[in-house]
């Protein structure tokens, strides 16, 4: 018995068939870099020198608050710009994994937007 391929599903839109659909997703949860900030201020003297550190990643990952087509309205420029074109958008990993040691909640259903273009 032969194996035929199968031909692949076909995509529709608005646009008419088979055009592609891409899903981005980005974390919108507003004020990380502020909110980070304001727990480094908070935790005790013996934790100054992680407190630097987090000063020192949120100061390599600063964020433009700018539109972007079909974007959250604020990207991070080392993360989310690539050859000079925003390539995403939203709170970059490395905001959300201080985020998290600070104490951040997971990601819930009101923090995220999907966009289908």
């Amino acid at each position: 018995m032969s194996e035929r391929a199968r031909p692949a599903p076909r995509m529709r839109s608005a646009r008419g068939p088979k055009v592609p659909v891409t899903v981005a997703e980005w974390d919108v949860t507003p004020g990380l870099h502020e909110w980070i900030e304001q727990q480094i201020a908070a935790a005790p003297e013996e934790d100054a020198r992680w407190g630097r550190l987090a000063r020192r990643l949120l100061a390599l990952h600063p964020y433009t608050h700018a539109p972007s087509k079909r974007g959250p309205g604020f990207y991070c420029d080392t993360c989310h710009v690539e050859d000079g074109c925003i390539e995403g958008g939203g709170n970059c990993d490395t905001v959300l994994a201080l985020a998290e040691a600070y104490g951040l909640e997971p990601v819930g259903e009101t923090d995220v937007e999907v966009v289908r273009g």
